[in-house]
């Protein structure tokens, strides 16, 4: 069975206290850098994120175990 390329890759992230059904993905298209920057995150808020590989078959499995972790507080960052 032939494999599609990938097309890119998805960053699934959520509030942690959320379930994953609340996800918003952040779309890296493998003709870019395969890194990007992940906007609105609120100050002091922890998150989960997952990482897959989408093509035209469909997504890939997601990345485990989810990782973990919280932005900074808006007065840390001004310092």
């Amino acid at each position: 069975m032939e494999e599609e390329p990938i097309q890119g890759y998805k960053v699934r992230l959520w509030e942690a206290d959320q379930d994953m059904a609340t996800a918003n993905d952040t779309i890296i298209k493998t003709r870019n850098r395969l890194e990007s920057y992940i906007s609105n995150l609120t100050p002091g808020q922890a998150y989960r994120m997952r990482v897959l590989a989408f093509s035209n078959g469909g997504d890939g499995r997601m990345s485990s175990p989810e990782l973990h972790f919280q932005m900074g507080k808006l007065s840390e960052c001004l310092r």
